[in-house]
């Protein structure tokens, strides 16, 4: 069975298998149904993957946005190939590799409580049940609105009595059942925080970006933004032609400018498709500065403009390589510092 990266900025990647059969990889089509139950919740998430064998979880968690994911294993063969997947999928900068008892890192206290714990153990040995307890019993390891998911065969299943965790939701597919507990004092069943259905923040955004430039395999810049008006991917947009605009729209008063006129054009589309709504951007379309900020982060990618040593991080510099205003320029270099402060 072939094990691949899903969705996101690592998508279709395929990863490495562990030498032997002492991991069990999981299913693609599990793997795609955890994610669409998580949803926006992955982005900027903090994930823990025990027992990641091949680390396919956890990389399908930062392809997707999260914000840094910790891979636990304790065979040296699963490390290296952890290490192996992380460098084919270019996310090893967001990621950290402990080989180690998964049962030592859970009696651990972490500087931050994980957003989502994921727990895979070898089969039929009651290690899902240690695990679980164990979390159970630390209060500081998974946040106060985060979430607990055991992979486990559906025979493994069994009553289990917890203090601060409760079971939520349980999905079967085929041999395998993934069963989700949430921290008691958080309502079950209720909407979200209203704060979680308004606009996306900054780094949701980012992680967005992130894969749009994945999906057209975008490596450098100037970001081809007409290209990606006339000939999207299905399922995303419709396609644009931009021979029918008119000038007043692309606003002709410097270098580049049309280029920005665009890219705000691109977003506005981006947000109303279905791809679009997928990801919860439909909440950005009354918010002209949050579209705009999305267009600059579109057209200046937080990771090529950081690729760029520091003396060429100017206003002018960056103008000239993204072919962007340079006032744009000004304010995207603005934005990327505020996350350095946070």
């Amino acid at each position: 069975m072939s094990i691949r990266v899903i969705a996101g900025s690592a998508k279709g990647r395929r990863l490495k298998r562990v030498p032997g059969d002492t991991t069990r990889p999981v299913m693609d089509r599990v793997k795609e149904a955890l994610f669409s139950i998580i949803g926006r919740r992955i982005y900027d998430a903090r994930f823990l993957d025990l027992f990641a064998g091949t680390g396919s979880v956890g990389i399908e968690a930062l392809s997707r946005g999260a914000a840094s994911a910790l891979l636990v294993d304790n065979d040296r063969r699963a490390i290296q190939t952890i290490y192996e997947n992380l460098q084919i999928t270019s996310l090893s900068a967001q990621a950290t590799v402990r080989r180690a008892d998964a049962f030592a890192v859970l009696k651990g206290h972490p500087e931050h409580p994980y957003d989502f714990i994921y727990i895979a153990p070898p089969q039929y040995a009651g290690l899902w049940l240690r695990a679980v307890q164990a979390v159970d019993a630390n209060p500081g390891l998974c946040a106060a609105d985060g979430t607990v998911i055991v992979q486990i065969d559906p025979s493994e299943q069994e009553a289990v009595t917890l203090q601060s965790l409760t079971p939520v939701d349980e999905r079967r597919y085929g041999n395998t059942l993934l069963w989700f507990f949430e921290v008691i004092g958080e309502a079950v069943g209720e909407p979200p925080p209203e704060e979680n259905n308004s606009v996306l923040d900054s780094q949701q955004l980012e992680a967005v970006v992130r894969e749009l430039i994945a999906n057209f395999e975008i490596t450098s810049p100037p970001i081809p933004i007409e290209s990606l008006l006339q000939h999207p991917q299905p399922g995303m947009w419709e396609e644009i032609d931009i021979n029918q605009l008119s000038g007043s729209f692309l606003k002709i008063t410097e270098p580049y400018a049309p280029r920005m006129s665009l890219a705000r054009l691109l977003v506005r589309h981006i947000i109303t498709s279905p791809w679009g709504g997928a990801r919860g951007l439909v909440d950005l379309h009354d918010d002209d500065d949050q579209l705009h900020a999305f267009a600059r982060m579109l057209m200046m990618p937080a990771d090529m403009v950081m690729a760029l040593g520091g003396s060429a991080r100017t206003p002018d510099v960056i103008a000239a390589h993204f072919e962007v205003p340079e006032a744009d320029a000004k304010l995207r270099l603005e934005e990327l510092a505020t996350y350095s402060e946070r």
